[in-house]
């Protein structure tokens, strides 16, 4: 394999770093979503008798005084005969003894771990897991059992956006106006064991507001796994999931599904903005019959590993080759501090054709990438990544094509602060730049000696009012900016200026 720039500088060292290593409230995937939940397991559970176990006094009931002198005395202490018989307290009811007998339950907080501080209630990073196992659902009562998990979310956006066209009049500014939701509803059979071993499975099914199923954007089911191992130890993890975030946390903004993500595109323009990089050539869930199988590790709740691979058939990035076998590997890391994080991991892949004949084309993927965050709960928890990823393109007849093959760079950051107790703002900026390795050799272009390139700023502020635990109401107000060269067209820029808002529940 071709492994070009990748084998020196930031990317070798970080290679070398994390080779040597070798629903509160629920998750809303994602598209990452979570569904967050502030009751904590065993809420319910019945509290302690007073005074250290003590019996206690019936209400309505007085112990006869010692020494009456008369048995009138005594009679006169005692409750009268017509009075009402006292009532005992009613015992109050065991959370797990409930979960243990019906094997069914709504997902309790305690589902989504924070073993240390994920970020501040309500933020971005708040409903994010880092790396942690979740649904986290142990034995309860003691004794190994089987149970289901039931959590989700549901949201719905009116988005508005209006995009100053680089080339008019053809296309012409265009405005674009959307009404998407999306429900997903998350199942989770567990068996878990007193020692802490664990099998779990996980489905969740997505219902779209707009039935339109594009691929990579919006789909019907979302994870479809099946996991086993020992809580807070490790586990394997087998099937259709994403891999862990590491440098494409981008803050209350840009979320996943959305038409603001796509940001400065006109659909009739033959050229669009490149995705931007952020350690995701396959971080996310495949296409066809690609799958992926991911062991993690968990060190003394503070350092997480994952070694993250894929194989299977897909449709191939990038080019028009068609159906492809993938296979690569992703290591990852995330030191877990609570107050700071830091994430670091890389990526190795290769796609080659299905056919054991006649077709000379591959790809080779290879990039890498990092992150820090700070949480000054409950005040403040803010970002910042880079990352950079390498293809390597062999055409269909066997040479190395120059003009695909690319260097994807990304940096970004974001900051969400707390106002009042549920209304926060935020922000955060995102630039990504695309380039192939084919330099303008025309003397006479005023892009002598450059690359085609995509270049695509993208820019948000965002407000959030949370008037119950589960009820949120979120507005994105964002910009985009998109810059296309390319030799064999005229060169031209694209702006974008748009507005979200976001009703979305969580269960």
């Amino acid at each position: 394999m071709r492994f070009r720039r990748y084998g020196s500088g930031p990317g070798l060292a970080l290679f070398v770093a994390v080779s040597s290593l070798t629903l509160t409230s629920p998750l809303l995937a994602q598209e990452g979503g979570v569904n967050l939940s502030t009751e904590a397991s065993g809420q319910a559970a019945a509290a302690p008798a007073a005074g250290g176990g003590e019996e206690q006094e019936e209400p309505g009931f007085e112990e006869p005084q010692q020494g009456a002198e008369s048995a009138e005395e005594a009679d006169s202490a005692a409750p009268a005969e017509d009075a009402a018989p006292a009532k005992p307290a009613a015992a109050p009811v065991d959370r797990d003894e409930v979960v243990a007998a019906v094997g069914v339950e709504l997902l309790p907080g305690s589902a989504y771990p924070e073993d240390r501080i994920r970020g501040i209630k309500g933020g971005s990073l708040w409903m994010t897991m880092h790396g942690q196992q979740w649904p986290y659902m142990p034995a309860v009562g003691g004794r190994a059992g089987l149970r289901l998990g039931l959590s989700g979310s549901v949201w719905a956006d009116g988005s508005y956006a209006r995009i100053i066209s680089g080339l008019k009049p053809q296309p012409p500014n265009v405005k674009r106006l959307a009404m998407q939701s999306r429900a997903v509803l998350r199942v989770t059979p567990t068996y878990s064991t007193p020692e802490g071993w664990f099998a779990q499975g996980q489905a969740e099914f997505v219902a779209l507001g707009d039935q339109v199923t594009t691929p990579g954007v919006l789909g019907t089911t979302d994870d479809l796994y099946v996991r086993v191992g020992k809580w807070k130890v490790f586990d394997l993890t087998v099937g259709r999931f994403q891999g862990w975030e590491i440098a494409n946390h981008y803050g209350m903004g840009l979320d996943l599904n959305t038409l603001e993500r796509t940001g400065a595109a006109i659909e009739d323009q033959k050229f669009k903005p490149k995705p931007a990089y952020g350690l995701t050539y396959f971080w996310d869930r495949k296409d066809n019959r690609a799958g992926r199988y991911a062991v993690h590790v968990y060190l003394f709740d503070l350092l997480r590993l994952e070694l993250l691979g894929e194989f299977g058939a897909s449709s191939s990035e990038s080019t028009n080759f068609g159906q492809s076998i993938r296979t690569g590997f992703r290591p990852s890391a995330i030191v877990d501090l609570g107050i700071v994080k830091v994430k670091g991991g890389l990526e190795l892949a290769k796609t080659i054709p299905q056919e054991e004949e006649g077709k000379l084309w591959d790809i080779e993927a290879n990039g890498y990438g990092v992150a820090g965050q700070l949480v000054l709960d409950p005040y403040l928890e803010a970002g910042v990544s880079f990352a950079q990823g390498f293809e390597d393109v062999t055409n269909l007849q066997g040479v190395y094509d120059l003009a695909s093959s690319n260097t994807v760079t990304s940096v970004a950051g974001f900051l969400n602060a707390r106002v009042i107790e549920s209304f926060l703002v935020g922000g955060g900026v995102l630039y990504s730049k695309w380039e192939n390795l084919s330099p303008n050799a025309d003397m006479a272009s005023p892009y002598y000696g450059q690359h085609d390139f995509d270049r695509h700023f993208q820019s948000f502020f965002a407000l959030q009012y949370q008037p119950w635990d589960n009820f949120y109401v979120k507005f994105v107000g964002s910009y985009g900016h998109y810059r296309h060269y390319d030799r064999s067209s005229t060169p031209f820029a694209n702006k974008m200026t748009g507005g979200r808002l976001r009703l979305m529940t969580t269960f």
